[in-house]
């Protein structure tokens, strides 16, 4: 699914217009009526100030204030400027005379919750008077504050903010998809809890997209016979568990049995065998170097001892699909000589502070810099890059940006990375191509969390636990 900046966006709600035989003040009322009932399921008061903007957004503003007046609510309108957008002068006309005007910066606070329609996506500078001071006020109240669209004051389109004054809202109602910005940690302050509004904007549009977010249908996976045996299966080749890691090659390979491998080889310290038959007693467990695999799986729990960055060098001279996380990363970036040994169509899946090492940048480096420097090194080298986290960004060798909106906070847990190399791994093994394993793996990874999330919770859950759910998420993915 393509992601569009606000310029795109603005076009989109043309086209719509243009096309769905509908003005853009019907557009308006949509849209506010929409958010309206999405406000009223998610927080309960009796009282709610509408800060309305001069613009578009603000036109929404109107239409809300109007709407929850409708329902009961005790409903008020602040608005620093006068409204300047036709469609916003012609809703401010339609307010009823029972929402009050208000006119004193702490009469605000007084209500139970602050509606923020002051801006909307295309917002770009500064934050410049009044504006500035209604928001910095708005920031000291303790008022329950939700904005509608884009927090005001945020630019929608970049990562790094450059306007020193922006609202905190609680939460953001977006209208049919979350903003670049949104995407990034350095905005969560900003936006709050964010939740996208479908307004009905028509679905043939075609833009030019910034990013794709990662849906079922932005891959293909190979579908089996029922007639399959194991063999055509894959054997997957995993490589890790040195010493005292051996629950990251367990991981690792009850997610791949989970996806569907039939075999899966472990190639890891003697120790760490006997944990992987006693956990996982399908696994098959080796000494030695295989001859005959599908592709291979390196780095979780390897270490970076004697012998690691050997077996290492065997798994990129093996001409074999491969992804490569956690330690094998590490032992890449402390050798830059072994980047050029990285076969293309290679997946490598770090952390923030792995991608980091990785690519050589300093720890301070903002999410927008990191982000750049990881689609350069992706064509550089011709590799997938999965920068591992919230909304987890995959950059191809094309320089395209895929972004995750599968999984939740309780997957911040050791050995979540283990289960996604297993997953990944098992996708290449069973004849998938590069591209498709990625999407399709970080996907059903984040699945399979949310799956088990809904029935227990995040608060303590596991990778061992959620890993059960694979092939109920892989289920779910290919029907």
């Amino acid at each position: 699914m393509k992601l569009y900046k606000a310029k795109e966006i603005k076009k989109w709600d043309q086209f719509t217009i243009d096309h769905d035989d509908i003005t853009s003040l019907e557009l308006m009322e949509r849209a506010a009526n929409i958010v309206t009932k999405a406000i009223l399921s998610s927080y309960h008061f009796k009282s709610a100030i509408v800060l309305c903007g001069p613009g578009n957004n603000g036109g929404d503003g109107y239409v809300i204030a109007r709407l929850l007046s409708d329902r009961g609510i005790s409903s008020g309108i602040y608005a620093p400027v006068s409204p300047k957008s036709i469609d916003c002068k012609t809703n401010a006309e339609k307010l009823p005379s029972n929402v009050a005007i208000i006119s004193d910066l702490d009469q605000i606070g007084k209500y139970e919750l602050v509606i923020d329609a002051l801006f909307g996506v295309g917002f770009t500078g500064d934050s410049r008077a009044p504006f500035d001071t209604l928001i910095s006020h708005l920031n000291s109240l303790d008022n329950k504050v939700v904005s509608i669209d884009v927090p005001s004051g945020l630019n929608p389109d970049l990562i790094r903010q450059t306007n020193p004054i922006i609202l905190n809202a609680n939460q953001t109602f977006t209208f049919e998809q979350s903003k670049k910005a949104f995407y990034f940690r350095e905005n969560e302050a900003y936006t709050g809890k964010v939740r996208e509004i479908s307004i009905g904007l028509l679905q043939e549009f075609e833009g030019e997209e910034w990013a794709h977010l990662i849906t079922t249908n932005s891959f293909e996976l190979n579908q089996k016979s029922d007639f399959t045996h194991k063999g055509e299966k894959g054997k997957l080749l995993v490589i890790g568990g040195h010493k005292k890691m051996a629950g990251a090659s367990v991981l690792a390979t009850k997610a791949a049995f989970r996806t569907g491998s039939g075999y899966v080889l472990n190639l890891c310290s003697e120790f760490t065998q006997n944990q992987v038959i006693h956990n996982c007693p399908e696994a098959i467990v080796l000494d030695d170097f295989p001859e005959v695999f599908s592709a291979i799986s390196i780095g979780m729990g390897l270490g970076t001892e004697e012998g690691a960055e050997a077996d290492l060098i065997k798994a990129l001279e093996s001409k074999k699909p491969l992804i490569i996380d956690a330690d094998a990363i590490n032992i890449i970036s402390g050798n830059i000589d072994l980047l050029d040994k990285i076969p293309s169509e290679t997946i490598l899946t770090p952390h923030r502070t792995e991608l980091k090492r990785l690519l050589r940048v300093s720890d301070d480096i903002n999410d927008e810099d990191l982000l750049e420097a990881q689609i350069n090194f992706s064509i550089k080298h011709q590799v997938y890059v999965v920068q591992k986290g919230k909304y987890s960004k995959a950059t191809t060798p094309e320089g395209e940006l895929f972004i995750n909106p599968t999984g939740n906070k309780g997957m911040a847990v050791a050995g979540s990375g283990d289960v996604l190399s297993g997953i990944i791994g098992s996708l290449l093994a069973q004849g998938n191509s590069p591209f498709n394993a990625v999407l399709a793996g970080v996907y059903a990874h984040g699945l399979a969390a949310d799956l088990y999330a809904a029935k227990h919770g995040v608060n303590g859950m596991l990778p061992s636990d959620y890993l059960e759910k694979i092939p109920e998420a892989l289920r779910q993915i290919i029907s």
